[in-house]
């Protein structure tokens, strides 16, 4: 029996995969436990404005991912912060902080990558990512508030 997968199924397939399993597999498994539907010849065509609204919606948010990217790149912040006379942060610049400035300026962000939470003034740079793939080199500038 051709079936249209729904879900990721092990030893069968991956979701949206048409698959020939055994008649009693689909019909006392797959079937009821809405892991698959049959692959009518309606269900195939779904199944591709399915996979084609996907492929353009993919594509938009990689365009934008990409103007978001430029826009991060452009970006010039800077935290002032109290500090004590060594020189160390009283509180310290974290991953939270610097998403949410960037966050001000617009553009969404998917994962700030930041070893560990700055505490000393200086310049730092780093990469954030707006999308899965996608990433920018950013800079910031950290002061001690006088």
């Amino acid at each position: 029996m051709k079936v249209i997968l729904l879900r990721d199924i092990k030893n069968v397939g991956k979701k949206g995969e048409i698959k020939e399993v055994n008649d009693g597999h689909a019909r006392n498994y797959l079937l009821p436990q809405k892991l698959a539907v049959v692959a009518t010849l309606v269900a195939e065509q779904s199944l591709a404005r399915a996979d084609q609204y996907a492929e353009r919606r993919e594509k938009r948010q990689r365009i934008q991912a990409k103007r978001d990217a430029k826009i991060i790149r452009g970006l010039q912040l800077e935290f002032v912060e109290p500090a004590a006379a060594s020189g160390r942060l009283y509180s310290a610049v974290t991953v939270d902080r610097i998403a949410a400035q960037i966050k001000k300026a617009g553009p969404e962000i998917f994962r700030v990558e930041l070893a560990e939470p700055i505490k000393r003034p200086g310049d730092y740079s780093f990469k954030v990512f707006v999308s899965k793939e996608i990433a920018t080199e950013i800079r910031i500038q950290v002061r001690a508030k006088a």
